[in-house]
């Protein structure tokens, strides 16, 4: 936990630092009402996004909410958001840029032990028209989503004509066949600091 000294020489460290600190003030400073907010409820969740916002000591962001059933999911998104049900999309500042955040159901639930099937699937998200595809190595938790493993793979490849790189970030609330999906798709000269900036977002998200 930062003492108020740390904190300042944090937020004086530059822009980014600075987001992700007041992603964890906010979160740490709401006082919420509801006691079953930091549960897994065994409702689906539904990626409707509810807005809210937090001021402390004179430091506004926003967040919004995503409801499991009883449970409320808190997110602090570094874009604007909208979407429903089982998809949200954020509006990334960067030219034909794709940010969103899915829930799929599978026949049979995912290893998450085995690379090679968690490659396989992260795989089926590329677009069945993309060409000349070229795929990273599968790294393991390089997010945690409120403490939840994840597995993320990159890839690059070219659909009508322009090229593009997909960050495919898989996980799941508990073992089954609910998975969840953080993906962002831009161009190359753009990716580094997209997904930087979303990655960092997801920091933010408590009660998942």
């Amino acid at each position: 936990m930062l003492n108020r000294k740390q904190s300042e020489r944090v937020i004086e460290s530059g822009g980014f630092l600075r987001s992700i600190l007041f992603c964890a003030l906010g979160i740490t400073a709401l006082a919420w009402q509801n006691a079953d907010a930091a549960t897994v409820d065994s409702g689906a969740v539904d990626l409707t996004p509810e807005p809210t916002t937090y001021n402390i000591e004179g430091t506004a962001g926003n967040l919004v909410f995503f409801r499991a059933g009883s449970t409320l999911i808190k997110y602090a998104p570094p874009w604007p958001i909208s979407g429903r049900n089982d998809c949200a999309q954020l509006a990334a500042p960067f030219p034909h840029a794709q940010v969103e955040i899915r829930r799929v159901e599978t026949q049979k639930p995912l290893d998450f032990t085995d690379d090679r099937a968690l490659v396989e699937f992260a795989k089926k998200q590329i677009p069945k028209d993309a060409e000349a595809v070229e795929c990273g190595s599968l790294a393991r938790n390089p997010v945690r989503i409120d403490g939840k493993e994840t597995a993320e793979l990159v890839v690059s490849y070219s659909f009508f004509g322009r090229r593009v790189r997909l960050s495919t970030l898989i996980t799941q609330r508990a073992a089954g066949t609910e998975l969840f999906l953080f993906q962002i798709a831009t161009a190359p000269h753009d990716f580094k600091s997209a997904h930087r900036a979303f990655q960092a977002s997801l920091y933010s998200i408590t009660g998942f």
